[in-house]
C-alpha cells in the first residue's frame, strides 16, 4: 500500500521481531531400572501391558489396536506385527520379542482367545491411571530439569536401554522404526542413564614405555544372560539385539521371584 501511495509508510516497521524459539514440546525421560521395577510391582492387571511397551517400544495407541492374531508367540522367532493401518507412520513393521515377554504374553492370553481379539484394549492405561501408578511407586511425574514420567516414557525407556545393551544405532533406529537416526540418538535415548564411566574406564592408559596398558577389567557388565548370545538373531531379514537391561529389570519385578 505504500508502494501504491495509499499509505504514507509502513507502521510495522517500528516493531520488532519476536524471538521464534519453536514450538515447545514435552520433554521426557526415561525410567531408570529401580523404577521400572516399582512400576511393574503396582501395575496389577495392567503389568503386560507396561512390559509390552518397555520391551518393544510399541506406542500407546497401537498397543490400544493390537490384535492377537498381530502377534506370534509359538515359532522359534516370536515377533508382533504392528500393522500399518495402526502404527504412527503408516508403515508396517515386524519387531522381534523379548524371551521373557513371551512368557508373559503367553500366561497373559485366555485359552478362548481368537485372533481377531484386541490383546489390551482398555487395559492400556490413561494418563489418570499412570498417575495414580507413578505415585503408588513413589516415581515422581516431574524431575528438578522439568523432564516428564508418563506411558510415552516406556518408549524413552526402552531405546535408552538399547543402548546400554550396546546394541548398534541403526539396529535401534530399526527398532523403534525411526526414519531419522537423530530422533533416535538425542530425543530418545536418555543420555542420564548411559554408561559413561565404564565407557572412559575402556580407555587405554598410557604407560611410560610408550604402549598404551589395559583397558580396566570388568568395566563393561555382562548383560548377556548365561547360554545367550547378544547377537543372536531374533527377526527376519535383520539381526537385532535386544537390551537385556530391561529384561533384568523386568525378571526381577515377576511376582514370586
Amino acid at each position: 500500500m505504500v508502494r501504491q501511495g495509499r499509505m504514507p509508510s509502513n507502521p510495522l516497521q517500528a516493531v520488532e521481531k519476536g524471538r521464534v524459539q519453536g514450538r515447545e514440546v514435552r520433554r521426557r525421560r526415561a525410567y531408570t531400572d529401580d523404577e521400572l521395577q516399582r512400576l511393574l510391582a503396582v501395575a496389577g492387571k495392567r503389568r503386560p501391558v507396561y512390559l509390552t511397551a518397555v520391551l518393544t517400544g510399541i506406542r500407546h495407541g497401537e498397543l490400544k489396536a493390537l490384535r492377537w492374531g498381530d502377534f506370534d508367540l509359538d515359532s522359534d522367532r516370536p515377533s508382533v506385527t504392528v500393522r500399518a493401518s495402526v502404527s504412527k507412520n503408516h508403515k508396517q513393521a515386524c519387531l522381534p520379542l523379548h524371551p521373557n515377554l513371551v512368557i508373559e504374553l503367553r500366561r497373559f492370553r485366555s485359552v478362548n482367545t481368537s485372533a481377531g481379539d484386541l490383546v489390551f484394549g482398555r487395559l492400556v492405561p490413561r494418563s489418570k491411571v499412570v498417575r495414580a501408578h507413578l505415585a503408588a511407586a513413589s516415581i515422581v511425574n516431574t524431575d528438578s530439569e522439568g523432564r516428564t514420567a508418563d506411558f510415552h516414557s516406556l518408549r524413552h525407556t526402552f531405546c535408552t536401554n538399547l543402548h546400554r545393551a550396546g546394541v548398534s544405532q541403526r539396529e535401534a533406529m530399526e527398532l523403534m522404526r525411526h526414519s531419522d537416526a537423530r530422533l533416535t540418538a538425542k530425543t530418545y535415548t536418555d543420555a542420564s542413564l548411559l554408561p559413561l564411566k565404564a565407557a572412559v574406564e575402556k580407555l587405554q592408559f598410557p604407560s611410560p614405555g610408550g604402549s598404551a596398558g589395559q583397558a580396566s577389567q570388568g568395566a563393561s557388565q555382562d548383560l548377556v544372560p548365561e547360554g545367550h548370545s547378544v547377537s543372536q538373531v531374533v527377526t527376519t531379514g535383520v539381526g537385532r539385539k535386544l537390551a537385556q537391561v530391561t529384561a533384568n529389570a523386568a525378571i526381577k519385578a515377576q511376582p514370586g521371584t
